[in-house]
């Protein structure tokens, strides 16, 4: 035991030296430099430019090396993290939380007159506030609907409702965009989806849920969750979305190549798909040029809603340029940047007034894109992750996508893979409390809240 501390101490000095070393190097000395860990999207060095614009006292910058929950931790709690980082789930502002590394700004916003969970999107609010208290400001919010190829429709006689629809009207339609060759070979899909991601909006829509409402307890077993997948189940069965096999088949036969939804349906190899206007994103690029994009609201089950999620930035409570880093918070909230937001397709912006407002529906630089009220439809209609403190998000989605790929490729039914992975799910909670008595206490005084 006292080998192993000594060994994590020092590793964690080496990440720490590391962290130190890879920092961003002042690039004006007479400014005051911040720092922020986030991925090396092409997009975010747009976005942080209005910034050094318009705070002309600081220089803020790009740290891409970092961006991992545990990183993050170790750096801030020894002294070398960043000013402002990435928050992508409820679970993990729970952990950025817990380690004392993320400041509760509050009664700071307060301050500024900033009310996050009135001026900002319910569904992404998870990645920043905290039992009642705000520890960051939301950077986007997204949520999936159906993208589809006008000119595949129109071939096929096909034509999406608008406004909300069900999958029982779905599924006709869909069947219908469905081409095959000569010898019975399906080439074409009538729907795509990314599996991995959007089995909780199914739940969802179905009625199920996570965790119970005190999060001690996985439900992926009960009949609601149980159905949904089996849904999902039902589209591969019957020739609708292709299954694991038939989807690597697509990605290698030409085209743009990849094996990503985005590149499948960007070739053609389905007419519809599941997916974010941040797909826009590369669906701007000039290879996709002469494709005709249509989007609708994705269909629904037995309730009207979509899964919604995005990210925030939290502010280190280490940094020693903490209160300078509000001046980002406020820019993140302000006009400049949500309009920034909307008009890349980066998912839509944080604060929801700016959705509601003619530039958004009808971008002058994007006349082809005429589907923006489906993207704001949809945000209002999203909620956000279900969230236990008692199990860590990244396991759960990992055990699920395990029960999913046998799902998917017919080894086990939706019924067998949910039970599993709920037993799966349970287990873990339970160790976890064994070895985190802190954890422990708040599941029994959570448990004891219910009896009573």
């Amino acid at each position: 035991m006292k080998l192993f501390i000594v060994s994590t101490f020092v590793v964690l000095v080496l990440l720490s030296f590391a962290a130190w070393r890879t920092r961003p190097r002042p690039a004006d000395p007479s400014k005051i430099q911040l720092v922020w860990s986030t991925d090396d999207n092409p997009f975010r060095r747009e976005q942080l430019d209005p910034f050094n614009r318009l705070y002309p006292r600081y220089h803020l910058d790009i740290d891409p090396n970092n961006p991992e929950v545990e990183k993050v931790i170790v750096q801030s709690a020894a002294g070398v993290g960043p000013d402002v980082f990435d928050c992508w789930s409820g679970f993990a502002l729970t952990a950025f939380v817990k380690a004392d590394i993320a400041w509760d700004i509050t009664d700071e916003l307060k301050k500024m007159h900033i009310d996050v969970e009135k001026e900002t999107w319910p569904a992404v609010q998870p990645t920043c506030v905290y039992d009642g208290r705000v520890y960051g400001f939301p950077e986007n919010a997204a949520a999936n609907g159906l993208w589809f190829h006008k000119d595949l429709l129109r071939e096929a006689g096909v034509e999406i409702p608008r406004g909300p629809w069900t999958w029982e009207q779905a599924v006709p339609l869909l069947k219908k965009l469905v081409k095959k060759d000569a010898t019975g070979r399906t080439i074409r899909y009538g729907l795509v989806l990314d599996w991995d991601n959007n089995y909780r909006q199914f739940i969802l829509q179905w009625g199920g849920h996570m965790y119970t409402p005190d999060g001690t307890r996985c439900t992926l077993d009960s009949p609601q969750c149980i159905a949904a997948i089996e849904f999902m189940q039902s589209l591969v069965q019957e020739g609708i979305v292709p299954d694991m096999a038939a989807e690597k088949s697509l990605a290698t036969s030409g085209g743009y190549g990849g094996t990503s939804v985005i590149t499948l349906f960007a070739d053609k190899r389905s007419a519809t798909a599941i997916g974010g206007r941040w797909w826009l994103c590369s669906m701007r690029d000039p290879q996709f040029r002469d494709l005709q994009l249509g989007a609708a609201e994705a269909p629904y089950g037995v309730e009207h809603v979509f899964a919604g999620y995005g990210k925030s930035t939290l502010i280190n409570k280490y940094s020693p340029h903490r209160y300078e880093a509000l001046a980002f918070l406020a820019y993140l909230h302000g006009r400049e940047y949500n309009e920034l937001i909307n008009h890349e397709a980066d998912g839509v912006g944080p604060v929801m007034k700016y959705a509601d407002e003619p530039a958004f529906l009808h971008d002058p630089d994007y006349p082809k894109e005429d589907y923006n009220q489906i993207w704001r439809s949809i945000q209002k209609a999203a909620v956000p992750e279900e969230v236990s403190p008692f199990m860590n998000g990244a396991v759960l989605q990992r055990l699920m996508v395990g029960q999913l790929d046998l799902i998917r490729g017919g080894d086990r039914t939706a019924a067998e893979g949910m039970r599993e992975a709920t037993r799966q799910v349970n287990r873990r909670i339970a160790e976890n409390l064994r070895f985190d008595p802190k954890l422990r206490e708040e599941y029994e005084g959570r448990r004891s809240r219910n009896i009573d």
